[in-house]
């Protein structure tokens, strides 16, 4: 029988509410860009870096920050990181021309990526593997939910405060509770905790290099990443596009592209919880990875076909496609940590290696293509085969699901 572990729920929560806080600071900039654009003046150039520099960061620094989880510990480079994030807050909310703003944006683009790679390990530390998927899934609505905080709740918050300075007061006091709790709470005794190699590299008497040198030889890790940027070229790609598509492509008014769109973002904050726990359901993490990419293609190829009226349906259709094009971190993180090769102790390494194929990579071609493909069918159409290119990396995956999982 499983050990209990009692404080495995506060954990979640505890990781849920910090990954909510770094993504709230990360992308609170998008709504508030106008007000701060006029206040200093900026170039469309300035905006855009601005706006990117934590992807591009994502290049630079996922791979190291998860092996910088190896070196020193989760805990400390989840803590690492939240001050960082907060100390970017602060920043921000002082900034006083374009160069300040641009060292906040730096910071937060480090915190954030410090503390992406190694938050989901310190989740599967606390998990059986069992009740892994669904915590993940769990702790990956995160992504989506604070994206739609942040759609609904920030420019109200301009309006009624005055001074885009004020949502960034209030975003980064959040941040800094939540930074006070992981200091206090990600210290609960948990007996496997130094099990699961997460404290310290130390307790398992392994190096660094031979940790990471490990994940660089998994051939499962260079499939997933590989296939990891495809998917996510696409994923992104098409989720940027979306209210444009039924603004510009459906012809649909602002008001009903904006109501059209909703159920799109929705299904991807569905998706987080159900498409680890499908995979459990039909025994196998590879076919799951294989099916979900096949349907997913077809979907996005459906999306130059499928006609805006009648409105509900095409609502409908927009929840199926949500629910498709946000489903990969669960699954890989889950994945990751059952391979035998790398499992939860080396994780962290894993998972910066795919962020930066993925996230990385990935996250910054798939905007980026906007500006170079004229026509938004020919746009779509790269995205469709992307997504089909995704496929024939996920069928080498070595399959990890095990019909007894305790």
């Amino acid at each position: 029988m499983a050990k209990k572990l009692p404080f495995q729920w506060v954990i979640l929560l505890l990781c849920w509410l910090v990954f909510f806080a770094i993504r709230l600071l990360s992308f609170a900039i998008i709504p508030l860009m106008f007000a701060v654009e006029h206040e200093f003046h900026l170039t469309a150039d300035q905006i855009a870096i601005l706006i990117s520099i934590p992807s591009l960061l994502t290049l630079a620094l996922s791979f190291g920050a998860g092996a910088i989880g190896l070196a020193i510990g989760i805990r400390a480079t989840v803590g690492m990181a939240t001050l960082t994030v907060c100390i970017s807050g602060v920043l921000m909310y002082l900034a006083d021309g374009y160069p300040s703003l641009l060292i906040s944006r730096i910071l937060l683009g480090i915190g954030s990526n410090l503390a992406g790679p190694n938050l989901a390990p310190m989740i599967g530390a606390w998990f059986t593997s069992k009740k892994r998927p669904i915590a993940l899934g769990i702790y990956t609505t995160a992504i989506h939910v604070s994206d739609i905080v942040n759609t609904l709740v920030t420019v109200p918050l301009l309006q009624i405060l005055g001074s885009w300075r004020n949502p960034y007061l209030i975003y980064t006091t959040i941040m800094l509770a939540f930074t006070f709790m992981w200091f206090i709470l990600a210290r609960l005794p948990h007996a496997n905790f130094a099990q699961n190699g997460l404290e310290s590299r130390r307790l398992w008497h392994i190096s660094l290099k031979t940790a990471v040198g490990t994940v660089l030889k998994s051939k499962n890790i260079w499939c997933l990443s590989v296939a990891t940027f495809f998917d996510s070229v696409a994923a992104i790609g098409i989720v940027t596009l979306i209210p444009i598509i039924n603004l510009v492509f459906k012809g649909l008014d602002p008001a009903a592209a904006s109501f059209a769109a909703f159920p799109f973002y929705f299904g991807t904050v569905v998706a987080m919880l159900v498409w680890a726990p499908i995979s459990s359901m039909l025994q196998s993490r590879k076919i799951t990875f294989i099916l979900h990419s096949i349907l997913t293609t077809m979907l996005y190829y459906l999306i130059t076909l499928i006609p805006a009226e009648p409105l509900g349906l095409y609502m409908v259709f927009m929840f199926i496609t949500g629910l498709l094009s946000a489903w990969f971190p669960p699954l890989n993180n889950t994945y990751i940590m059952e391979l035998p090769e790398v499992g939860p102790m080396l994780s962290p390494a894993a998972l910066g290696l795919t962020n930066f194929f993925g996230m990385g990579m990935g996250g910054f071609i798939g905007p980026l293509l906007m500006g170079y493909v004229p026509y938004m069918a020919d746009l779509i159409t790269i995205y469709v085969i992307f997504m089909a290119v995704s496929t024939i990396f996920y069928l080498p995956l070595t399959e990890t699901y095990k019909k007894k999982q305790r």
